[in-house]
């Protein structure tokens, strides 16, 4: 959960910076934004607290994104636009979902 936490941190990040910079460059060693934010030693509940807190306001920008934002440009390590940020993010939470609840994230969908 901690890294899901982080992914949206910099996904929301991306999404705003996108819409007043010219190519942002974000990107983010994962394994050590897991590392130093030590989300092993917190309360699960105090992780899904912060997880809920950050989703709610990355979907709030989502659905606030300016169409003609979409196909800007993103610099991840590679260059992808806006749209492709909000796609991938969804399909990562997806994927992870799936790792934490297995099978039954089927009746969640």
């Amino acid at each position: 959960m901690g890294h899901l936490c982080d992914s949206a941190i910099h996904n929301l990040q991306r999404l705003i910076r996108v819409q007043y910079e010219e190519n942002p460059f974000v990107i983010y060693d994962q394994d050590e934004w897991v590392r130093l934010q030590n989300y092993q030693n917190k309360y699960t509940e105090e992780i899904v607290v912060l997880w809920v807190a950050l989703h709610k306001q990355l979907i709030h920008k989502m659905k606030d994104f300016p169409n003609n934002k979409l196909d800007s440009t993103i610099d991840v390590g590679k260059e992808v636009n806006a749209g492709f940020i909000i796609r991938d993010y969804l399909a990562h939470q997806r994927h992870h979902f799936k790792q934490i609840f297995g099978g039954a994230y089927k009746s969640l969908e």
